[in-house]
C-alpha cells in the first residue's frame, strides 16, 4: 500500500471539520455559477455530432481508459455528507480509498465488489457503485432531454452534458480529448450531489492490478456485522427509524452542549465497532470554533481505534479526553485546556446521571 495514496497528504478530520463550512460555501457557489452559465445552452456551441454517437464514444472511452486521482464528493439536502477520496480505475474495474471523514477502501474487480474495513475484506452482495457508475447507467436509459455543448473549463476544451429526467437532473463536465470526468452533479428534489476531481492523472494498468492483488490477499470475512455509510438508498420511513435509533444516545449526551452553544456543523459516522459524532461548535465568547467528538464503542474503548478516528491533532490545538465505560468524549480546539475541560465535564455530568 506504500504508493497507493500519493496525493492524500494526511489531511485530517479536525482541519476538515473546522473549515468545512467555508469549503461548502465555495463549492456550491461554484455550482450556482455553473448552473447559470451553462444551463443557458444558447450561449454555448452545440455539439456537432449525434447524441447517440457521443454516448457510445463516452462508454467506449470509459471502458478503455485507466486513470488515478483524487476527488471530492459533497451532498446537501435532506442529508449532508462530505468525502475526500483517492481513486484508481481501469475500465469498469475500480478501487476507491476514502481519506475523509474516515478511512475505508472498496474495490470492484470482475463484477465482484469488496469493502476493506478495519483490516477485513468483506464481499458486498450489492454491486459497488459511485456517482460515475450511476450516471453511466442513467445515460443509457430512455432520456427525456439531453444537451451536449463544447465549453472551456479552466481554459481546457471540455464537454458540458445537461441530462434531464423527471426524477433528476445531471450536470456533467468531461475533458474533450480523453472523455474523462472532471465534475458530476446530480440534483433531485431532495438533494444535490457533487463529485469534483481536484487531481486527475493517466493511470497504469499494471499498477492498478498490483493494488487489486494486494487487497485480494486480505482474508475474507463475513458481511453480517458490517455497518457503514454507503450508496444504498433507503425509504424515508426506514431512514427516520434508523437515524432516530442511532442518534438517541448522542442526543442525550449533547443536550447541555446544544442548549448552551451554537452548532455549526455535525457529522455522524458508523464503524464496524463504534459510532462517532463530530460537532463543530461556536461560542459567542470564543472567536475560534472548537470540535467535540463523541465516540460510542460497541464494547470497551479501544484507544488505537480512537487514534485512527481522530487523526493527528494539530500542534497548536489542545485536547481534553474523558472515557467512561464505552463512551469516549473528546473536546479539541485552540482554546486553553481548562476551557475545553469545562465542556467535557458538562457532557460527563449528563453521562453520569
Amino acid at each position: 500500500m506504500g504508493d497507493l495514496m500519493p496525493l492524500g497528504k494526511k489531511k485530517r478530520v479536525i482541519i476538515i471539520l473546522l473549515f468545512l463550512s467555508l469549503f461548502c460555501a465555495f463549492l456550491f457557489s461554484e455550482t450556482t455559477d455553473i448552473k447559470s452559465s451553462t444551463d443557458n445552452l444558447s450561449q454555448q456551441i452545440d455539439f456537432p455530432f449525434g447524441k447517440e454517437d457521443f454516448i457510445s464514444n463516452l462508454l467506449e472511452s470509459y471502458s478503455n481508459s485507466c486513470i488515478n486521482g483524487t476527488r471530492i464528493m459533497m451532498e446537501t439536502g435532506e442529508s449532508a455528507r462530505y468525502r475526500y477520496e483517492y481513486v484508481m480505475r481501469n475500465g469498469l474495474n475500480k478501487l476507491v480509498s476514502l481519506k475523509m471523514p474516515y478511512r475505508v477502501t472498496w474495490y470492484r474487480h470482475n463484477d465482484e465488489g469488496y469493502i476493506i474495513l478495519d483490516g477485513k475484506k468483506i464481499l458486498m452482495e450489492d454491486k459497488m457503485k459511485d456517482l460515475e457508475d450511476v450516471f453511466l447507467e442513467d445515460i443509457q436509459k430512455e432520456i427525456k432531454d439531453i444537451s451536449i455543448t463544447q465549453i472551456q473549463y479552466s481554459g481546457i476544451p471540455a464537454y458540458y452534458v445537461l441530462l434531464y429526467q423527471e426524477a433528476w437532473t445531471y450536470r456533467v463536465i468531461l475533458l474533450q480529448e480523453s472523455m474523462q470526468f472532471i465534475r458530476l452533479e446530480k440534483e433531485t428534489d431532495e438533494k444535490l450531489t457533487v463529485m469534483l476531481y481536484d487531481n486527475l492523472n493517466q493511470g497504469n494498468k499494471e499498477e492498478f492490478l498490483n493494488q487489486i492483488y494486494w487487497y485480494q490477499d486480505i482474508p475474507q470475512e463475513s458481511s453480517e456485522a458490517l455497518t457503514i455509510e454507503g450508496e444504498v438508498e433507503r425509504t424515508p420511513e426506514e431512514s427516520t427509524a434508523k437515524d432516530e435509533a442511532v442518534l438517541s444516545d448522542f442526543e442525550a449526551l449533547l443536550k447541555p452542549v446544544i442548549d448552551k452553544y451554537d452548532i455549526q456543523k455535525t457529522e455522524m459516522i458508523e464503524f464496524s465497532d463504534a459510532r462517532a459524532m463530530f460537532l463543530t461548535i461556536s461560542d459567542q465568547q470564543q472567536t475560534p470554533p472548537f470540535v467535540i467528538v463523541i465516540v460510542i464503542h460497541n464494547n470497551v474503548v479501544n484507544t488505537s481505534n480512537s487514534e485512527s478516528i481522530l487523526g493527528k491533532i494539530p500542534d497548536n490545538y489542545n485536547m481534553c479526553q474523558k472515557i467512561v465505560d464505552n463512551v469516549e468524549i473528546n473536546v479539541i480546539g485552540s482554546q486553553e485546556k481548562e476551557y475545553l475541560e469545562e465542556i467535557s465535564n458538562l457532557i460527563l455530568e449528563t453521562k453520569e446521571k
